[in-house]
C-alpha cells in the first residue's frame, strides 16, 4: 500500500468515498488534518481501494472489497502492531462487500458489531432561564472542565484527538454545571468537515431534568455557526442511546458494521 503524504493527491479519494452509502467521521477528520492519521491507497494514480486511519487505532475501508493485497496489507498491520498488546484496533466496512473479508483479519481475536449513524434533522433549544435561576450554568469546555470531568477527562481526548491540546485547538464542547460541579457534558468524538461526531453523558444524579438536551443545544448552535453537519454514532445494542438520538431530533441514516479486537 501507498501512503499519501501530499494533501493535493487526497482528490483521488472521491470516487472511492462517493462511491459509498457511508463514510466514518473519522475518515473526514484524518482528511481534514483535525487528528493525526494516515491514507494508504493501492494505487497513487488510479487507485481502486483506500484506507484510511487514526493513530488510535480506527481504520475504514474503501473500494474492491476482492483486492487480496489490500487485505493482507491488513491482516499484517493487525498482526505486527495490534495484536500483542493493548492498543484498540477497529475496521470500519463502508460497505457490504466488506464484512466477510474483514471477518477474517483478526482471526477469533475479533468481535463484530453493526452500528447505528444519526444526523439532525430538527433544532434544540437555548438553554432556558428557569435553569438560570435555579442554579444551572452553561459553559465551552476548557482545559478546568476536562481536569475536573470524570465522564470525558483527559484521556478521553488523548484516545479521541491525540492530546487535550489538539481538542482545545480543533475541537468544542459544553458543559452543564451546578454547585460548581459538571453535571452534563456534549463534546465533540472528532471533527472533519462537514461532520462533527457528538458524545452526550450526564452524571446519574442529575438525570432526567433535560441537561443533555440543553448541552447538546448549545453544541448544535455552534455547529450551525461553523457550517457543520452533527452526527450521533451508536450501537445497535444500546437501545438507550438509540432512544436518546431520536429524542434529541436526531434520524437514523446509515447502518454499518465494526470488527474489533477483543
Amino acid at each position: 500500500m501507498i501512503v499519501l503524504d501530499a494533501k493535493p493527491l487526497q482528490h483521488l479519494l472521491q470516487p472511492l468515498l462517493t462511491s459509498v452509502t457511508y463514510v466514518p467521521s473519522f475518515a473526514y477528520a484524518v482528511l481534514s488534518s483535525t487528528v493525526e492519521g494516515s491514507i494508504w491507497v493501492n494505487d497513487d494514480k488510479h487507485p481502486t481501494t483506500a484506507v484510511i486511519g487514526t493513530g488510535s487505532g480506527l481504520y475504514a475501508v474503501f473500494g474492491d472489497a476482492s483486492d487480496k493485497k489490500v487485505l493482507d496489507w491488513l491482516r499484517n498491520l493487525y498482526h505486527d502492531q495490534y495484536k500483542n498488546n493493548e492498543k484498540r484496533f477497529l475496521l470500519f466496512a463502508t460497505a457490504y462487500e466488506w464484512e466477510d473479508s474483514l471477518a477474517s483479519i483478526m482471526d477469533h481475536d475479533g468481535e463484530r458489531s453493526s452500528r447505528m449513524s444519526y444526523e439532525l434533522k430538527g433544532h434544540l433549544y437555548a438553554f432556558p432561564p428557569a435553569y438560570v435561576e435555579a442554579g444551572f450554568g452553561l459553559q465551552r469546555i476548557t482545559m478546568g472542565t476536562i481536569a475536573a470531568s470524570t465522564t470525558f477527562p483527559e484521556s478521553y481526548y488523548k484516545e479521541n484527538w491525540g492530546s487535550v491540546q489538539q481538542f482545545m485547538q480543533k475541537g468544542f464542547g459544553y458543559a452543564v454545571t451546578f454547585g460548581g460541579k459538571i453535571v452534563s457534558e456534549c463534546t465533540a468524538v472528532c471533527l472533519g468537515s462537514p461532520y462533527v461526531e457528538i458524545d452526550i453523558a450526564t452524571h446519574p444524579n442529575y438525570r432526567g431534568l433535560g441537561l443533555g438536551r440543553f448541552a447538546a443545544a448549545a453544541f448544535i448552535q455552534h455547529c450551525s455557526r461553523q457550517g457543520l453537519i452533527p452526527r450521533w454514532e451508536c450501537d445497535v445494542s444500546n437501545v438507550s442511546s438509540m432512544r436518546l438520538a431520536e429524542k434529541l431530533d436526531f434520524s437514523h441514516s446509515n447502518g454499518y458494521t465494526v470488527f474489533r479486537k477483543k
